[in-house]
């Protein structure tokens, strides 16, 4: 399906508020008329016309009960398209898994991809629910606050260091939740670099990566940091 350019001024044209609040969604309905729900990612946009013509194909075939395998090999081969056409990163679609959301993910990569009892670093501040699920499930979660400099929120290396003593799983999030700047190539190596020392693991949470307003400016974690197969 060829996919046209979306102009984000002319599509938010085509909103108000009052039909924002009419939705019913989380968003706006958690919220009262002196309120805006900036605590929750949920688009403002309209949906785009390619995914509403997805969706209603899908209804109208009755597609609507579990996951077929062709759907999920066309899928990660579309993802990859996506992937090396936005960020220039060739990606075998062999590799790429369909998860409902990204704690969906990272419950699987502490249950499934680490080791019982590693120790989480989570740098802050941060996507509330990674402060909540690490110890949940039975690991130790240990804080990183990022320092402020020149306007930019970074992680000391040595500090990180510190954390991963002895190997752990950094979660590493580009562009930030709830900052929303982007990594420099420079300071993606700069962590890889620790986390090759420690021997430990990155859980990469790059969803807000297609939102960058510079596409150009946003790389995943893997594509600059030849980062090893354990780098979920």
């Amino acid at each position: 399906m060829d996919v046209e350019p979306i102009n984000i001024e002319r599509a938010m044209a085509q909103v108000d508020l009052e039909q924002l609040r009419s939705r019913g969604s989380v968003k706006w309905s958690a919220t009262n008329d002196s309120q805006l729900g900036a605590f929750i990612a949920e688009s403002d946009l309209p949906l785009a016309p390619s995914i509403q013509q997805a969706l209603a194909d899908a209804i109208g075939r009755g597609l609507t009960g579990y996951l077929p395998t062709p759907v999920a090999r066309d899928t990660a081969a579309a993802c990859a398209t996506f992937q090396r056409r936005r960020f220039g990163w060739t990606l075998d679609p062999a590799y790429i898994e369909l998860l409902p959301d990204v704690l969906g993910a990272f419950a699987f990569t502490l249950g499934q991809l680490v080791a019982p009892g590693t120790p989480v670093v989570l740098p802050t501040p941060a996507y509330m629910p990674f402060l909540e699920l690490p110890g949940a499930v039975g690991h130790e979660l240990r804080t990183l606050p990022m320092d402020l400099v020149d306007g930019r929120f970074v992680i000391d290396p040595q500090r990180l260091a510190a954390a991963l003593d002895g190997g752990g799983l950094l979660v590493l999030i580009n562009p930030h939740n709830p900052t929303g700047q982007v990594a420099t190539r420079e300071e993606l190596l700069a962590i890889a670099d620790v986390v090759e020392r420690t021997g430990s693991t990155v859980f990469a949470d790059e969803i807000h990566s297609p939102w960058s307003i510079r596409a150009a400016s946003m790389s995943p974690t893997r594509r600059w940091t030849n980062a090893p197969p354990r780098t979920p």
